[in-house]
């Protein structure tokens, strides 16, 4: 695929072009999305980026590999609250990046301090939630999980599980 030529070059506009012309073909290719979003990120398009990178966390919301990329993307525009969520995120569906895994180790040293509940959405709620709620249904054997320990240690600096975001 041309993409991929371009990709390899450094050529990043017509690196998403093309991906973007592999789309109209195939709508529901999960690695051209995820290409689709490095070549976007790479340009610059960071919005659109995101949006790819997203559909292809929708059409397979199983590979780490795309919500390590979605965390790389957010730390790089200064996202850093959405970033470690990704981290914990690619962490808790198997990530082995010594990025990510050094990541979420290093916030539980930085979440020390109990943090207002107003500073978290409704989303980022709901996503530590999960990860606590999976960390009692993932099968043995399949990874060793991080990111529900670290989503409980947020979890307990912002307040009872229970409680909703203030405005």
């Amino acid at each position: 695929m041309d993409g991929d030529r371009h990709r390899n070059e450094g050529r990043w506009d017509e690196a998403a072009a093309a991906y973007a012309a592999g789309l109209k073909a195939k709508p529901n290719a999960f690695p051209y999305w995820v290409q689709y979003g490095h070549a976007l990120k790479e340009s610059g398009r960071f919005e659109a980026a995101e949006a790819a990178y997203l559909r292809a966390i929708a059409l397979r919301g199983d590979e780490p590999d795309v919500r390590l990329q979605l965390g790389h993307l957010y730390k790089s525009t200064g996202r850093g609250d959405r970033a470690l969520l990704c981290y914990a995120e690619a962490v808790e569906a198997g990530s082995t990046d010594r990025f990510a895994l050094e990541e979420v180790r290093n916030a539980r040293v930085r979440v020390s301090e109990p943090t207002p509940l107003r500073a978290f959405d409704a989303a980022t709620l709901a996503i530590l939630r999960r990860l606590v709620a999976a960390s009692g249904k993932a099968k043995a054997g399949v990874h060793s999980s991080r990111a529900p320990s670290f989503a409980r240690l947020i979890l307990d600096s912002v307040g009872p599980a229970t409680t909703e975001p203030r405005p």
